[in-house]
């Protein structure tokens, strides 16, 4: 094509420059093309070429046209920023920071050149820069709501919580149609424990963009946080609906529909759960569900390991984008005690604080210095105080990011750091990542592997660990004998007298009971106990309450299976002493199958109340035949189901076997290793003097199998 005569170049590029802008792009090409004809090597002609080259895709030939332009142009900023674009859009992150930094030569102030600089660095790990550079596009223009967002992304990433939650506000602040923004800061309030102003801003970034399915699905977790079950089932639902493909929203929902028991649905969304957590591990990346959630509903131990070790990764990744390192000076003092340092978020009324309350005041402290460092809430309970009172040193670590987290134990000087989250709640596992300590365990939190590289070793025992189970850990194992679980000898039973009246519960009728979470129920256990009630006349199956749906769905899955659902009664909740002391109207504890109870197959044993277990393939279906095994009761492990609805049936027809066995269970409250606490300690005590004598011989972690020390 050739200009015609008396054609104005400069009509022609207005008129391209209009149909570019309205989206009409061959038009606008054709046009710039003719205007090249007459000026060839017009910079600024070739630059709007290859903005439209990027836009249509072409990114490749976006990057010749902008080469071009910079080439044939005096030096200028904007055409070294649109040439940055194109390179990232090709995965070319290193030239796309070149091209940025050299419009940056040109124009230092240039707040969109900082601000791409920065998305460009993020994709390198450089977060410290990013975060610079950032901040200098929102310095020259302090109404960059993307740059403020971006930043906020940044600062959350190195765990700068506040100065995240102030980058997003001010990015809602300079854009409040900005959904991104309110959907990150509503994440931000929402880790905080700000639920409510986290709803709002969900509310607002969906009421702005009705179709964000990350909002729908963050909108569904608060909303679980905060009991609103149905809600965050709908909230959830949404989210699928918009993204199918939504891993989070789908480990969420059918996290949900455990709890409320609704089978049915957990079938048909499980089998698409499993089926994205296996491809996510043929491709080496982190799936959509969390550890703890397929823990609780896979007892294959490999799968268990790839989950634990995909999500421990992602961890690792990210402290190791804080560059923080540290470094210990040579030598150390002789003589020196080993100092241990606890971390947890769960020092409160919670079943770690239950079990681990009694262990610190035991330590040997000729020996031992333990510290405790909280990164939970403050709920003033007994359980709180008892942390405090019985550790040499109890620091609050709540209100510090995990560099400053991992700082403080550093200068601590804890030889030993233990983590007592693993993957749940609450957890801090980014401390760790840092490797603050020389030796790293992980303990009790969590009933499985970490995953993570940067524990040396898990505090375990042989029944929940057998030896054929090494491979599926990332850490040593670290055995103690008879149970690893600590229990506190000195736990309260309230002297309140429980009658079954009182309690709902038949004056005559068998009572069999399992009073753990609802999301430990599934319908192959549920099978079997309605087979019993349906076998031992009068039975009734005594359950703890949980929610509205969870109870409307058990009593519906009863009926279905030919049961009346009135055999059926719900407990509500109680002080823990006081649920100590009505344990005793029952006279048969069930255990779950996947997830066992293991603080609640503690509670039951130190309640004088026999417990019948599975014994299953997987730590936590494993928990509850150690417990067992160490209260001297191993007769009540079941090695099969129908074995164990064999033992539960026999026992309800055999009242006088059935009461030497809460004989025995009365004994081992004063007998058994279960319930030995300083016992216990001691052989904790050997197992972490085993790990500081391998460290300081220069030699790596490895298996440690402790002998009792009676």
């Amino acid at each position: 094509m050739t200009a015609r005569m008396g054609e104005d170049p400069e009509a022609l590029l207005r008129a391209a420059v209009e149909h570019h802008q309205a989206g009409r792009l061959p038009d606008a090409e054709a046009l710039y093309r003719r205007v090249l004809e007459t000026h060839p090597g017009n910079g600024q002609v070739l630059d709007l070429m290859g903005l439209l080259a990027h836009q249509a895709g072409r990114h490749e030939q976006a990057v010749a046209l902008f080469t071009e332009a910079i080439a044939k142009a005096p030096p200028n900023a904007h055409f070294l920023l649109n040439l940055g674009v194109a390179q990232k859009a090709l995965g070319r992150a290193p030239e796309a920071i070149a091209s940025y930094r050299r419009a940056l030569e040109i124009d230092p102030a240039y707040a969109a050149a900082h601000h791409n600089l920065g998305n460009a660095l993020v994709e390198t790990g450089d977060l410290d820069e990013a975060a610079g550079h950032y901040r200098r596009a929102v310095e020259t223009n302090p109404d960059y709501a993307e740059a403020h967002n971006n930043l906020g992304n940044v600062l959350k990433e190195q765990g700068l919580a506040e100065e995240a939650v102030a980058s997003y506000r001010h990015a809602v602040k300079a854009d409040p149609l900005f959904a991104e923004a309110n959907n990150n800061l509503g994440n931000m309030l929402m880790t905080g424990g700000e639920t409510e102003a986290a709803v709002e801003c969900f509310q607002r970034a969906l009421e702005i963009a009705p179709d964000f399915a990350a909002a729908h699905n963050n909108l569904g977790i608060t909303l679980a946080g905060q009991g609103k079950l149905a809600e965050a089932m709908a909230s959830l639902e949404r989210a699928l609906e918009l993204d199918p493909g939504h891993g989070e929203a789908a480990a969420g929902l059918l996290l949900l529909y455990q709890r409320a028991c609704w089978w049915e649905a957990m079938a048909a969304l499980g089998s698409k759960v499993d089926a994205a957590t296996a491809t996510a591990i043929a491709v080496d990346r982190q799936p959509g569900e969390t550890p703890f959630l397929n823990m609780t509903r896979c007892d294959d131990p490999a799968v268990n390991f790839d989950v634990a070790r995909l999500w421990s990764r992602g961890v690792g990744r990210r402290a190791a984008a804080l560059g923080t390192v540290f470094e210990r000076p040579p030598g150390r003092a002789e003589n020196k005690k080993i100092t241990l340092g606890y971390l947890s978020s769960d020092y409160r009324n919670h079943p770690v604080g239950h079990l681990i309350g009694g262990l610190f005041a035991e330590h040997d402290r000729e020996r031992f210095e333990v510290y405790a460092y909280s990164s939970g809430d403050d709920d003033a309970s007994a359980y709180r105080r008892k942390v405090e009172e019985g550790s040499d040193r109890f620091v609050d670590i709540s209100g510090l990011n995990d560099a400053e987290a991992a700082r403080r134990v550093f200068e601590d000087g804890i030889d030993i750091l233990i983590d007592v989250n693993g993957h749940t709640e609450g957890h801090r596992l980014g401390v760790a990542a840092l490797r603050p300590a020389p030796v790293q365990a992980t303990y009790l939190g969590f009933p499985g592997t970490s995953g993570a590289d940067f524990f040396d070793y898990v505090i375990t025992d042989a029944m929940v660990s057998p030896p054929d189970h090494a491979a599926f850990y990332s850490e040593a194992l670290a055995r103690l004998p008879h149970c690893y679980q600590v229990n506190d000898r000195s736990t309260p039973i309230s002297k309140k007298q429980f009658t079954r009246s009182g309690l709902d519960l038949p004056e005559d009728g068998f009572v069999y009971c399992s009073l753990n979470q609802a999301l430990k129920f599934e319908p192959v256990m549920f099978d079997v106990w309605m087979r019993l009630l349906d076998g031992v006349m009068g039975s009734v199956l005594w359950l703890l309450q949980a929610n509205v749906p969870a109870e409307d769905n058990l009593k519906r899955q009863a009926a279905a299976r030919g049961i009346d659902p009135a055999r059926l009664v719900f407990a509500r909740k109680l002080p823990k002493d006081e649920h100590l002391a009505r344990l005793g109207c029952s006279d048969l504890a069930l255990d779950t199958r996947v997830y066992n109870g293991h603080t609640s197959t503690s509670d039951a044993l130190w309640a004088g109340l026999p417990v019948v277990a599975l014994k299953g393939r997987h730590f936590a279906s494993r928990v509850s035949a150690s417990i067992l095994a160490a209260a001297g009761i191993p007769e009540l492990i079941a090695e099969g189901l129908e074995d164990y609805e064999a033992m539960a049936m026999r026992l309800a027809g055999a009242p006088d076997e059935l009461a030497a066995l809460r004989d025995r269970v009365g004994e081992c409250r004063r007998e058994a290793p279960l319930f030995d606490t300083p016992r216990f300690a001691g052989n904790l005590e050997r197992a972490y003097a085993r790990m500081w004598e391998i460290h300081e011989a220069g030699a790596a972690p490895r298996p440690i199998e402790i002998e009792d020390d009676v």
